[in-house]
């Protein structure tokens, strides 16, 4: 199993139990086992490392055991900013006041956001029931519309 103090320059002293229960396993079950750490380097940046550690065989006992270790900091950062993106984007889906109303191509509605479900009336199940074809679809509030109208006609600089 080679020499204990023989560890991989990057590797932390903290991370030595990891590693060690890792080639515990690769022996016992002479299979591929996979993880991944994260490192803090003296300067503070701290990188991601995606390792994968083999077992090499002779006949069908494991002699000794080969890491293959790979930089995977871009893309945990890549997730982080997409998990920050999608959480901001649900935000500001779930609290803002108008209303949207997602369908699929067939014009059946996917999902809506409370505002949609509280303009419209309807619970999301009510409206995912519904497509954009519906004839149970109607105006409502025809009068404000009305009133919108005049009001716009008003105040035009066209007339």
């Amino acid at each position: 199993r080679g020499n204990r103090d023989q560890r991989l320059d990057y590797l932390p002293p903290d991370k030595h139990d990891k590693l060690d229960q890792v080639l515990e396993s690769v022996f016992q079950k002479g299979r591929i086992e996979k993880y991944e750490i994260e490192i803090t380097r003296t300067d503070g940046t701290k990188i991601w490392y995606d390792n994968r550690v083999a077992p090499i065989k002779v006949g069908d006992q494991v002699v000794t055991a080969m890491y293959i270790s790979t930089d995977i900091t871009d893309r945990k950062q890549a997730e982080k900013a997409l998990r920050e993106s999608e959480e901001l984007y649900h935000n500001l889906y779930e609290t803002m006041a108008q209303g949207v109303v997602y369908q699929n191509a067939e014009g059946k509605v996917t999902s809506a956001n409370p505002a949609a479900e509280r303009i419209l009336g309807l619970t999301l199940g009510q409206l995912q029931s519904r497509t954009s074809f519906d004839p149970r679809w109607r105006a409502v509030r025809s009068e404000e519309r009305r009133v919108g109208k005049e009001c716009r006609s008003r105040w035009s600089p066209y007339h």
